[in-house]
């Protein structure tokens, strides 16, 4: 009889033993994919505050240069003339009106106005 329960608590060591090491094994599995799953995540997030970024970027610019055009266009008493759409052309301050708008298809120079902004201030 003492064999039998010697060699029964032996036999239920290793079944409890055998599944613990399938359960460790199938967690560690787990732990494997969620890291790999999380990883994907956070590079796809990382890659979509980037472009937000860069759209945030892309609007700022359109604002600015929407308020150049509008300020432009009210700063003449005709609002704008000639035979094209109202323009806008960036200049630096070491060039006149004329200059700059000289050098394109938009050669006529109604106004010189001065705007600034900053990405982020309202």
């Amino acid at each position: 009889m003492k064999v039998f329960s010697v060699v029964f608590f032996v036999v239920l060591l290793s079944a409890v033993t055998a599944g613990g090491k399938r359960k460790l094994s199938k967690l560690n599995d787990e732990i494997t994919s969620l890291k790999s799953a999380f990883s994907s995540v956070t590079a796809r997030m990382n890659t979509m505050e980037a472009e937000r970024v860069e759209l945030d970027q892309a609007h700022a610019w359109q604002a600015l240069h929407m308020a150049a055009a509008a300020a432009c266009r009210g700063s003449t008493s005709s609002g704008g003339t000639g035979p094209h759409a109202n323009f806008v052309v960036a200049k630096e301050n070491t060039k006149s009106c004329d200059q700059v708008c000289g050098d394109t298809v938009f050669n006529l120079c109604d106004a010189d106005i001065s705007i600034s902004g900053y990405i982020g201030q309202a």
